[in-house]
Formats: structure tokens, sequence, C-alpha cells
């Protein structure tokens, strides 16, 4: 069963904060914990000006310990491209913890279907923010598979759209170059395979070729 359905299930047993806290808890990593990846796609992510641009679904901190100077983001107050044409730091679409690991900051965790349904159909402003984001910048996904739940939300809604005015996506797949092709081709996505047996290091020295202009991502974790 998709993770979205079980914390679906499991909100109708349980206080939300409580359920949010629990997720904290897990998430809250150790001390030594390596940022290496997380490292690695700052940088893949950085525009002209030396600055990242990276959307994360991941709730844990580890984006801004690898990189304390940068600006963070939540669903309350999502870069706004009517407003300006450019953005820089960390978006956490679907909300991130705070300090503490104990509860949200800046809305709730998108978790369940319900909030999946929130976000990307009822009040759409998940939707509204990549579609903005996908009319100016170049989408690479990084750590999903095509049918994990995010990208299922997010595909189907662009999709509704007008795919027409939009730059292409891409997503990073391990394996070889037609098995990767194939498993994103009917999401409308181009496939970037590599092999799972590359290091984070070696990885990161493939993608320093040439920065893409905004990575969505996700590294570990509880994939939401």
């Amino acid at each position: 069963m998709a993770a979205d359905r079980i914390f679906g299930l499991l909100e109708r047993e349980f206080d939300l904060k409580d359920i949010e806290g629990a997720v904290g808890g897990a998430l809250k990593p150790q001390l030594d914990a390596s940022l290496d990846a997380h490292r690695i796609l700052l940088a893949l992510s950085k525009g002209p000006s030396g600055k990242p641009r990276l959307v994360t679904t991941n709730f844990d901190l580890l984006f801004e310990a690898a990189d304390p100077s940068s600006r963070w983001w939540t669903p309350s107050q999502l870069p706004d491209f009517r407003r300006h044409t450019d953005f820089e730091g960390i978006v956490h679409l679907h909300g991130m913890l705070d300090p503490d690991y104990r509860e949200a900051m800046g809305g709730r965790l998108v978790l369940s279907s319900t909030e999946f349904g929130r976000a990307y159909l009822a009040e759409s402003w998940a939707t509204e923010f990549i579609r903005a984001a996908i009319e100016r910048y170049r989408i690479v996904f990084v750590g999903y598979t095509a049918d994990d739940p995010p990208v299922q939300y997010l595909l189907e809604a662009l999709n509704r759209g007008n795919p027409a005015g939009r730059q292409e996506l891409y997503a990073f797949q391990g394996g070889n170059a037609s098995e990767a092709a194939a498993l994103w081709r009917q999401k409308g996505v181009s496939a970037i395979a590599y092999s799972p047996t590359m290091t984070m290091q070696i990885f990161g020295k493939r993608l320093g070729l040439g920065p893409s202009e905004l990575v969505i991502q996700s590294v570990g974790g509880i994939n939401c």
C-alpha cells in the first residue's frame, strides 16, 4: 500500500499533530549524519548567481544543515513567480519540520492522500507553484521512481493543463538507457540513466558538467 494511503488511514485513528510528531521523531538525524548527497544536489541546483534553486518533498532539515546560508520556503510562503521572475533557496513543497523535529513549520506536512488532494487538486497550491516554475526552469527529478506518490500527483496535475508552454522534464533513473526511458516515457519525462552502483562522489562529478536550473529531489527518509 502506498505511503499516502497508509497515512490517510492513520489520520482516522490519531491526532494529526501526534502523527507529525512521530514522523519527526523517525526522521531526526544523528549528529554525524552524512550530508554528502545533499551538498552534491545543492551544487547541481545552483544557477548563475551561485545560489541553489532546489525543491524538496523531504521534511527534514539536512539541506539547511548542508548550507546554512540558504533561504528556505514552506507551503505557507512559496516563491511567487507572478511578482518575482526568479528565486533562490530550498523550497520544502510538502512542508518541513521544526529544528527539534517535533512539529511542522509553515503549514501541515503533506503525508496523506487527503493532504495530497488538497495540495494538488482542491486548493492546487502545489500544482500552481510547479506549473509556474516549469514555465521558467528546466525541471530535474532526483531520487524518485516514476510511481512515487509525489510524482504521480504532480504529473497528473500538470497534464491536465497545457503542456505546450512548459520546459521539458527530466529524471535521473538507475539502470540502462532503454529501461530508464521506458519507466518515464508515459509520464512525459525524459530519463537520464546512470549505473545504480555509482557512488554519490562519482555522481556529483558527472553532474558537475552542467548545472540544471531547478532540481526537485528526494534523498532517503519518508518520501512524501
